[in-house]
């Protein structure tokens, strides 16, 4: 598992590292389109309802898909189920995005993405010899297509998840789930999931949102990120960099962030929710603790900022927004800006 310095750095290095996609090459390879669109490969779909009239009566996931946390067939449910997973486990597995998401998804989906068809697959008996590998090239908030530096988005911040050189493949050696598949495998109530998930107005039953439920989600991630999941060594060094430049040696740091004018898929946590646990953490003799803030609410960081001595809290001194005002989403932006806004992750010019 990603440890708890490396999960503050992470966040530290996020914005900086963005802005390298800016630049791009003259040229670069197409974008291999999904399978259930080019007919050139084996797309599983192993969803029980679309339904898109259901669909519309989902406003948080921009799909024309119904979404449920047990919309996800069981084997006996699938015709042909034996034969199929066989032949599947002659190809290789390609873990792909969620296309209709590419506007709002957070940075940490596209991990959980890949967490979530690798537990799903190895459940199911899906992965044989053939090893699977993440392709993500499509542009989005995190990742510019053509930008210099890597093929995709997982190769710039991720080691790939196999030795798989996946360019020598061809179509009919490579599988997919389908999008559908996808989109409900990531609220399926066995997935792992980042916070409590809600469907179509009705919340995943168990997700409750409670420590022991997040240590129960760490749990059920910690064996597929042991096997697959690394991230690149050159971010954690630049991360590990910025750490040091924020933060004296031997302080202790309690990172918060505080999610105001994005968060719309459910309700936001109020600042004085966190304010109790701030003021125990500080209360502590030990003068080398210290907070680091990242929020792109400008609300949000003045409330904190009166129980906080501005010698104890770092935060970047950044645009911020206010409700229906949010940054990250203003594509006028170039993509450096959104991410700087975003995570609050520069402070005093470093």
């Amino acid at each position: 598992m990603v440890g708890p310095i490396a999960r503050v750095v992470i966040c530290l290095v996020l914005g900086w590292g963005v802005a390298l996609h800016s630049e791009k090459t003259q040229d670069c390879d197409a974008i291999n389109p999904i399978c259930e669109r080019s007919d050139a490969c084996f797309a599983l779909d192993l969803v029980r309802e679309t339904s898109p009239e259901r669909a519309k009566l989902d406003h948080h996931h921009h799909s024309n898909v119904y979404i449920a946390s047990d919309n996800i067939k069981d084997p006996e449910e699938v015709p042909n189920f034996s034969e199929t997973a066989r032949m599947l486990r002659g190809k290789h597995l390609r873990i792909r995005s969620v296309l209709a998401w590419m506007d709002n998804a957070g940075f940490y989906t596209y991990p959980l993405l890949v967490i979530n068809q690798l537990r799903f697959a190895e459940k199911l008996g899906l992965i044989g010899s053939k090893k699977p590998f993440v392709y993500m090239p499509e542009t989005h908030h995190y990742f510019t297509h053509c930008s210099k530096g890597a093929p995709n988005f997982w190769e710039k911040w991720f080691e790939p998840i196999s030795s798989v050189d996946y360019k020598d493949l061809a179509d009919n050696q490579i599988w997919e789930f389908n999008q559908a598949t996808i989109q409900n495998m990531h609220h399926d109530w066995e997935a792992v999931h980042a916070y409590p998930y809600d469907t179509a107005d009705l919340y995943v039953k168990g997700d409750v949102g409670t420590q022991q439920w997040v240590e129960c989600m760490r749990k059920r991630a910690e064996p597929t990120i042991q096997r697959y999941i690394a991230v690149k060594q050159d971010v954690m060094n630049q991360a590990q960099w910025r750490y040091s430049k924020l933060f004296p040696s031997g302080s202790e740091v309690m990172a918060i962030h505080l999610r105001g004018t994005d968060k719309w898929i459910t309700n936001i946590v109020q600042t004085s929710s966190y304010i109790d646990v701030v003021e125990k953490y500080l209360g502590v003799e030990n003068k080398n603790r210290y907070i680091f803030l990242a929020t792109e609410d400008s609300r949000m960081l003045e409330e904190i900022r009166r129980y906080v001595d501005s010698e104890r809290l770092i935060y970047h001194p950044a645009m911020r927004g206010t409700t229906g005002d949010n940054p990250f989403y203003n594509d006028t932006l170039r993509y450096f800006l959104h991410t700087y806004v975003y995570h609050g992750t520069v402070y005093n010019g470093i």
